[in-house]
């Protein structure tokens, strides 16, 4: 069960792995802002940026994306150009999991009511759910491409 970002990397790569995708790590040390793993199968050929947060201990705080410029520049980028790329955000709260995956680079944060994907401890990880989310809101629109401040 994912502890941290790495370990959710590590978790989700065997698990699409095991379900018949290719899947690999991307790591890119001459160029920031490439996201952390490139996917190809059934729900989706593209980049994805993984990210990990702990619950916060204040009630319904939102949770914070954190992507950084030049992450959301990649995703943006990516997108004009026609390619499918999202990021799935990971929240460990207590002994579970919350998971919210998207398309939309501006995002800056995720309301806890909102996480889509609810894992327990000791069950299997909806990879393959998390995939299509990204894929639905990719399809449904682009998002707003002028919110992006490049720097």
């Amino acid at each position: 069960m994912a502890n941290s970002e790495s370990d959710f990397k590590k978790e989700l790569l065997d698990s699409l792995g095991g379900m018949g995708y290719h899947a690999h790590s991307v790591s890119e040390k001459f160029q920031s802002g490439i996201p952390d793993i490139w996917v190809s199968g059934r729900e989706l050929r593209g980049w994805v940026e993984l990210k990990y947060a702990t619950m916060p201990k204040m009630g319904k705080t939102p949770i914070k994306l954190n992507l950084s410029v030049l992450q959301r520049k990649h995703l943006r980028d990516e997108q004009r150009s026609g390619g499918e790329c999202g990021w799935i955000l990971c929240v460990k709260d207590g002994r579970r999991w919350l998971y919210y995956a998207g398309s939309d680079y501006a995002k800056e944060q995720v309301n806890q009511e909102d996480f889509t994907v609810v894992r327990k401890y000791g069950e299997a990880l909806k990879s393959e759910e998390l995939l299509r989310k990204i894929r639905k809101d990719f399809v449904v629109g682009l998002p707003n491409q002028d919110t992006l401040q490049e720097s």
